[in-house]
């Protein structure tokens, strides 16, 4: 079994309700993802996440359930699932308010049957910078 996390941060000027909307509403969710594509609801916390990635311009479909435990008080949401049997993923992220902002800290939890972890987490900086990117400049009526 291999194992190991990755942490991303992220400043934002944008308000941790904003931050935290973005992260726990899965239709926002969904619009701010550069790679996820659809979200439908299983559960009230359960979900299922379509997601398209590209590796040397070729698309790679797939599908999984993540469940996602969000708690407004404190500002954190949880996402947890397992992909094809192969991957345990948590990611956490944090809100936290800072004197320039807010503060996004994620960390994402890997455990894999298969040495994959190297490009998972390229994938994730990647991907997930995006996120953020998308999360600073998004506006919701």
């Amino acid at each position: 079994m291999f194992s190991s996390v990755l942490a991303l941060n992220h400043q934002s000027k944008r308000d941790p309700e904003h931050l935290f909307s973005c992260l726990s509403d899965m239709e926002k969710f969904v619009a701010v993802h550069p790679v996820i594509r659809k979200i439908e609801p299983i559960h009230p916390s359960e979900f299922r996440f379509y997601e398209t990635l590209r590796f040397f311009y070729i698309p790679f479909s797939f599908q999984y359930k993540v469940e996602v435990l969000a708690n407004d008080k404190e500002k954190t949401v949880q996402m947890v699932s397992n992909i094809f049997g192969l991957v345990d993923l948590r990611l956490d992220f944090i809100i936290v308010p800072t004197a320039e902002g807010n503060h996004l800290e994620e960390k994402v939890y890997f455990k894999a049957k298969v040495p994959v972890l190297g490009l998972m987490k390229l994938v994730f900086r990647k991907q997930h910078k995006k996120l953020f990117q998308n999360i600073e400049k998004m506006v919701f009526f």
